[in-house]
């Protein structure tokens, strides 16, 4: 079994960007903002962040101090601190409630993500990425920005069906 630490590191690799999305599920305007996120997210990275917070997203706002850091995250989603208090909470959530933790093992252990951002990256080289399993789904983003007098080769997907 995956630890709660784990999942918390996976859930939020899905859930910063989408969360003004999700928080909306449901309601009139949420459900017109779906089709807008999954077009934003792709449809599979999407699915899973809709999947994720209907396991979490619950017990994540019956808490003063989980709402407290979901409202942080969504006002600003790049906020490292926002991010790292926003797991925490979801650690704690799965701390809690192992029975939550194994479903939610369920929806993340088929899936690999890979967001690779690169920034001032002079005079290097870069050689990429290689990824090698089975899991049935891989979203993979990559920003470059500021690479001067750099190389950067390839992102290598092997074994996957």
């Amino acid at each position: 079994m995956i630890d709660p630490i784990s999942l918390a590191a996976i859930a939020i690799g899905f859930l910063p960007r989408a969360l003004p999305y999700l928080t909306k599920l449901g309601s009139a305007m949420g459900d017109s903002l779906t089709k807008e996120a999954g077009d934003k997210f792709g449809p599979e990275a999407w699915e899973t962040a809709k999947s994720i917070w209907s396991k979490i997203g619950g017990k994540l706002m019956e808490k003063p101090a989980a709402k407290d850091a979901v409202s942080d995250v969504i006002s600003n989603p790049e906020d490292k601190d926002n991010i790292a208090s926003l797991r925490k909470e979801i650690r704690k959530v799965l701390e809690e409630d192992p029975s939550l933790a194994a479903e939610l093992q369920k929806i993340v252990e088929n899936r690999v993500k890979a967001d690779i951002t690169l920034q001032n990256v002079m005079n290097s080289v870069v050689q990429g990425v290689e990824i090698e399993g089975g899991p049935a789904v891989v979203d993979l983003t990559i920003k470059a920005g500021d690479v001067t007098n750099s190389r950067l080769t390839g992102v290598s997907i092997k074994k996957f069906p």
